[in-house]
């Protein structure tokens, strides 16, 4: 069980990728993160869970799930502070099964 709690940014990947090409392949963190829970009607006692920080746990697996789209080369980060999304990325549509498999890599 404990294994699929850290992997469950994982269905974050295709949501951000659909965000962002959305928001014009650009954006800051917030808005990334509230074009999701916009897409995807998301409930605000889901949107305010926090974990053992303190910290917002949805805005954080959203930040992992960025992580590993950088690393996929889907996204850039060369801006601080800006969500851009890669020639790669714009062309990439991901279901949980495709983005699972990347965690997985």
């Amino acid at each position: 069980m404990a294994k699929k709690k850290q992997a469950e940014f994982v269905k974050w990947f295709g949501p951000l990728l659909d965000a962002l090409r959305e928001l014009g392949y650009s954006g800051k963190p917030k808005e990334v993160s509230d074009k999701i829970a916009k897409n995807l009607n998301l409930s605000d006692e889901f949107l305010d869970q926090t974990i053992k920080s303190g910290s917002n746990r949805f805005h954080n697996q959203v930040a992992w799930a960025r992580q590993y789209l950088i690393w996929e080369g889907f996204l850039d980060s060369s801006i601080r502070g800006t969500w851009k999304l890669t020639e790669k990325g714009k062309n990439t549509h991901l279901n949980y099964d495709q983005a699972h498999s990347l965690f997985l890599k």
